[in-house]
């Protein structure tokens, strides 16, 4: 009874229910009746009130495909311990700055894409010297002149890093 009844009235009241499964919204139905109760027992509603937060942390998850590909992927060992919060940066993504503001004749430097980040990151960990001269060569000219390249070894090869650049005399714009 309460499944059904949950099941019927919750998209209408809960929009974000319909990226649920039908098996999950039934799942919903019956933890929500069942942790409401046991918190009325105990008169604090903090658990009821997670348990809708979880359950719509699930939905958002099973309406990104890529992000539920990911999550739901069998994946095998340990990957070893994980640390405090605060204790490790955030990897950069997308749109973050590469380095720190540049200097009012330098250019402003940010991933264009996640792939960028990863490879800038790995680019730091193994050759920290030859990158940051590369850093600081793309920083004052990142678009050489016709016929030149920043780099000794042309190559008609695409870069895995791709950066944006912001001119540094305007306010945002990239080119």
């Amino acid at each position: 009874m309460v499944r059904t009844c949950f099941g019927t009235c919750c998209p209408a009241l809960l929009p974000w229910t319909r990226f649920l499964p039908e098996a999950a919204r039934a799942e919903l139905a019956v933890e929500f009746v069942q942790v409401t109760q046991a918190a009325a027992a105990v008169k604090t509603w903090l658990r009821s009130r997670s348990c809708w937060a979880e359950w719509r942390h699930t939905a958002e998850i099973y309406a990104d495909p890529e992000l539920f590909e990911v999550l739901s992927r069998h994946h095998e060992g340990d990957y070893g311990a994980v640390p405090e919060p605060g204790s490790v940066g955030m990897s950069p993504k997308r749109g973050d700055r590469a380095a720190p503001p540049p200097r009012p004749d330098e250019y402003d430097l940010r991933f264009a894409n996640n792939d960028a980040a990863k490879g800038w990151d790995e680019l730091c960990r193994q050759a920290a010297g030859n990158t940051r001269s590369a850093y600081e060569k793309i920083r004052t000219t990142p678009c050489p002149a016709a016929g030149q390249t920043n780099d000794s070894t042309a190559s008609s090869t695409p870069s895995p890093l791709a950066f944006t650049t912001v001119e540094p005399w305007s306010s945002g714009s990239t080119r």
